[in-house]
């Protein structure tokens, strides 16, 4: 109803767009959509399925090769956090803990109000017009810049969406109004630990199809 209600408001009659209410894997059209509009982000980015809805729709025929896609992208951001409570947040609605590698698990929070240790870097980049095929990708090892003493209690992460058209959506801590049901993301890590400026430290960002996760660096070795 929502759907059809916004169709017609934008001026689309019946004979020029009909409104199917029906799962994208449950449908056939009688030519290939040229437009494919998906909203489907949660806190996390990945935990509504973005990823496997836009393989499947690209790759049943029901979408052009060429079509348009929207969200055309995002990239995620990521940084450490010196926040004991980011350990015990399940985030609102009691939303689905991403299990992470080590056992540790990532939750949405409200990064504003911890105190960020490093700048934030840029971790992964994930194209919605040709979705990577199912299973785990890693992005590359990435380092950071300690700038602030302090108790590693977390890795926190943001995104940011490209729309295309020049628009973009975004979950960081001063995102506009309307963008402010959107979380950002926190993985506590097992054994917090104190570090300092001029330690090298780096993170890798691993997703799969409904999660993201990261390995953490810290003088050469593994800390979970």
């Amino acid at each position: 109803k929502i759907a059809t209600t916004c169709v017609r408001a934008g001026g689309f009659n019946e004979d020029r767009c009909t409104i199917v209410a029906a799962r994208s894997d449950a449908i056939t059209l009688p030519t290939p959509a040229s437009l494919v509009v998906c909203e489907l982000a949660d806190h996390g980015l990945l935990g509504e399925g973005l990823l496997p809805t836009l393989r499947e729709v690209l790759a049943s025929g029901s979408a052009a090769k060429d079509a348009c896609v929207v969200p055309r992208s995002a990239y995620v951001e990521a940084a450490l956090f010196e926040d004991a409570s980011l350990a015990k947040r399940r985030g609102p609605d009691d939303y689905r803990r991403q299990r992470c590698r080590g056992g540790a698990s990532c939750a949405p929070a409200r990064l504003g109000n911890a105190r960020r240790l490093t700048p934030y870097v840029r971790v992964l980049d994930l194209s919605f017009s040709s979705p990577p095929a199912r299973g785990a990708h890693a992005g590359a090892k990435v380092d950071l810049q300690v700038q602030k003493r302090g108790r590693v209690d977390a890795v926190g992460y943001r995104w940011r969406m490209d729309l295309g058209f020049g628009e973009g959506v975004s979950n960081e801590e001063d995102a506009d109004a309307f963008q402010d049901h959107w979380w950002q993301m926190a993985q506590p890590l097992d054994s917090p630990f104190g570090i300092g400026p001029g330690v090298p430290f780096s993170l890798k960002a691993t997703h799969t199809d409904t999660d993201i996760v990261f390995d953490v660096f810290f003088d050469a070795g593994f800390v979970t």
